[in-house]
């Protein structure tokens, strides 16, 4: 049985030598240090979102994936599987449109997916794999654009790569490897010529495919954090400002550093910066060796920082797995997949509370028999709140 579409409202390199006066960004450099960080609350998912949509997917067979991150623009989801299955592309009330490449080594197909982006306007999907040479593209019904994908300068072993068709230009933020990449970032046009970039020189990282590249732009900023698992690396969280050219330091959480046991995850929200501390261990899960996750929260304007635990208020105040929200908030969107059993059953330990609104209670009872243990993933959306003044 399927259930219906709900919306509840409720220093660089560079080709200029030119020295610039340091920018206000450059100068906003801030740290905390994470044995001052004490406190713990609840932070209710309404004080970061304008609403909250319950989207279930469509039950084709061909739809189903186990789904890692997800890319959502404002009429189509696009999903990232952690399994080695094609990208999947959806409307926004969660029909199957179709496959978005395929696995293998022809053209338009990849081993894997590291990145993509949605452009409506354009009415194309790119496509970033890892160790990708070019950006693939695709238009939104799936078919493969092989006279429109775009060469790379250079090999990214893990990169992201955003496309601006109106400048012609892409900007590429890339997991440098040591002796092996000499860029971190640049500007390239669509023909594969370089324009600008900042040397991999103080960014490099050992090469390890178990590190990553995190950039999740849920401000009008180039964010990124070399995330360095096996290598005992501070942690920063970055901006690439390409009008100036230059990588600068934005954030760090001065914490323990413990290769292979202890790592961070950072992101930028609009008023504030999300910090993921993850206990790592070898084969601690399925899908991947987090053990544990703890989130840190730090005000921008106030630099006060807290542990926080995010609860989903909108159905009934349970909490989100940490893990999967630190990579799960881009784009501007926070996303959260669960499958129906899953849900189903938090929806009913909600009902169990003596204390819920009269409407959340009934939003809960009518999700709840709507659902199917059997049907596909349900996407929980919803648009971040812009910057508070």
């Amino acid at each position: 049985m399927g259930i219906a579409y709900m919306c509840l409202i409720i220093t660089s390199c560079t080709f200029n030598n030119k020295q610039e006066k340091k920018t206000a960004e450059e100068l906003s450099f801030f740290s905390v240090n994470n044995s001052d960080v004490k406190s713990e609350t609840e932070l209710p998912l309404s004080q970061l979102l304008e609403s909250l949509e319950i989207i279930p997917l469509e039950n084709k067979d061909e739809a189903f994936s186990k789904i890692g991150v997800i890319y959502i623009s404002d009429n189509y989801i696009g999903c990232q599987p952690y399994d080695q299955s094609p990208y999947k592309l959806f409307d926004r009330k969660g029909k199957f449109i179709g496959d978005i490449g395929a696995i293998g080594q022809g053209p338009g197909e990849y081993r894997n997916v590291y990145f993509s982006q949605i452009n409506e306007k354009k009415e194309r999907i790119y496509i970033v794999s890892h160790n990708a040479k070019k950006i693939l593209t695709y238009d939104l019904k799936g078919i493969f654009l092989e006279n429109e994908c775009i060469p790379l300068v250079a090999m990214l072993p893990k990169g992201n790569c955003y496309v601006d068709n109106e400048h012609k230009t892409v900007t590429v933020i890339n997991l440098p490897f040591q002796g092996k990449q000499k860029m971190v970032c640049w500007t390239q046009d669509f023909s594969g010529k370089l324009l600008q970039y900042v040397s991999a020189a103080q960014y490099a990282v050992i090469p390890d495919y178990s590190n990553e590249v995190y950039s999740f732009r849920n401000t009008s900023s180039y964010d990124f954090q070399l995330g360095v698992f096996y290598q005992e690396k501070p942690d920063t969280l970055y901006h690439y400002n390409v009008k100036n050219n230059s990588v600068n330091p934005v954030f760090t959480l001065n914490a323990p550093i413990k290769a292979g046991t202890l790592g961070y995850r950072y992101m930028e929200l609009p008023d504030d910066y999300l910090v993921a501390r993850l206990n790592l261990r070898m084969g601690a899960n399925p899908d991947n060796d987090v053990e544990s996750t703890k989130l840190i929260l730090t005000n921008k304007k106030t630099k006060k920082s807290q542990y926080v635990r995010i609860i989903n208020d909108y159905l009934g105040g349970w909490e989100f797995d940490p893990f999967f929200l630190s990579f799960r908030i881009r784009d501007g969107y926070f996303t959260y997949a669960m499958e129906p059993i899953e849900l189903k059953e938090l929806l009913e330990e909600s009902l169990k509370k003596d204390d819920l609104q009269p409407e959340v209670r009934k939003r809960i009872t009518e999700l709840n028999a709507k659902l199917d243990i059997n049907d596909n993933n349900v996407i929980l959306a919803g648009k971040l709140k812009k910057i508070k003044t």
